[in-house]
């Protein structure tokens, strides 16, 4: 049923979703703040499509990888970049600034408008008692009231009301419709208690507060993230230099032991020389596999570290393209061998 609303019916409306629209403000979830690094929606050196580039040679299509070849080539910068894309503790860390945000944004809302639009409309139909002569008389009346309210509070503590009323009675005993209307408006200031912005922006402030401390917590979390991912990256390489080394100490000693032995069939040696030798390949072998375990976990951790995209991540080999100088290799197993 279509309402006729009265002009001042519709200015009054008209007023209230004007001002609710001036008072609602965008809200961005992000903030350049926020920004600490690549995210899984936006591309990076690593992960971006490389362009095309057009030449008069035929290019055949590359062939399809084999699942086998699941390794992946990496350098320290790469490893960066891939954990800060794609670490799931980096993924959850980043919403504290944003959940902080929109705690400021409820403290704000205590100074958003407060309208309210009550709109009735009511009609009634009489009837006389019949009486001789004349019959009965019927008469009907339509009453449409609309009722607006809006109340405003700033930050200086003041309140601002504006109310406004409009009745429209229409019957049919009369000629025009009959239109009564009300505005007012108050404000109301406090002096003492609530007086001023301090003490009203005191919780918006310390929303923002906390937001700021959300987001330097998060650069704190991403610093220490991308030095582990760095440390376990050489240590990586460390492993893998570990384990050269301890196969060509194994070779020695089995070397050494095979020349013990002919020593001892041409009688040069004693056959108590051979415990000794023997000694020093189990002790080699055990070496290389404390060697093999220590680089297994060192790759999953770093695979724990970065997740890298792709299936069956967990059981992907590794290969390292950035590698340690000579003198860092010997301060690093100098220091590996000292735990």
């Amino acid at each position: 049923m279509l309402c006729k609303f009265s002009n001042l019916s519709k200015v009054l409306v008209s007023t209230c979703l004007c001002s609710v629209l001036c008072s609602c403000t965008s809200f961005n979830a992000t903030s350049p703040e926020d920004y600490i690094g690549p995210v899984k929606a936006e591309p990076n050196a690593v992960s971006a499509p490389k362009p095309a580039v057009q030449t008069n040679k035929v290019i055949t299509p590359p062939a399809a990888p084999s699942a086998q070849d699941n390794t992946l080539k990496i350098t320290v910068i790469e490893a960066t970049l891939i954990g800060l894309e794609n670490n799931k503790s980096l993924v959850v860390q980043r919403f504290n600034p944003q959940i902080n945000r929109t705690l400021e944004q409820q403290q704000l809302a205590v100074f958003d408008p407060d309208v309210n639009v009550t709109i009735s409309k009511s009609k009634t139909k009489s009837e006389t008692t019949p009486r001789p002569g004349l019959g009965s008389f019927s008469s009907r009346t339509q009453n449409l009231s609309t009722d607006v309210g809006i109340n405003q509070f700033f930050p200086t503590g003041t309140m601002l009301s504006l109310v406004g009323s409009t009745d429209e009675l229409t019957g049919s005993f009369l000629n025009e419709p009959f239109v009564t209307t009300r505005v007012g408006a108050g404000v109301t200031q406090s002096l003492l208690r609530g007086f001023g912005t301090t003490v009203n922006l005191a919780s918006v402030e310390q929303a923002k507060i906390d937001t700021k401390a959300s987001q330097y917590e998060l650069r704190g979390f991403v610093e220490n993230l991308v030095a582990q991912i760095e440390e376990t990256y050489w240590d990586y390489v460390l492993a893998e230099r570990q384990i050269t080394i301890v196969n060509q100490s194994l070779e020695i000693a089995q070397k050494q032991l095979d020349e013990t032995t002919e020593r001892i069939k041409v009688g040069d040696l004693a056959q108590s020389e051979k415990v000794a030798a023997e000694a020093e390949v189990a002790l080699r072998q055990e070496n290389l596999i404390d060697a093999r375990s220590t680089l297994a976990k060192t790759r999953l951790s770093l695979l724990q570290q970065i997740n890298p995209p792709g299936p069956n991540s967990w059981n992907r080999e590794m290969f390292l393209k950035s590698q340690m100088s000579s003198r860092a290799t010997l301060k690093s197993t100098w220091r590996w061998r000292c735990r």
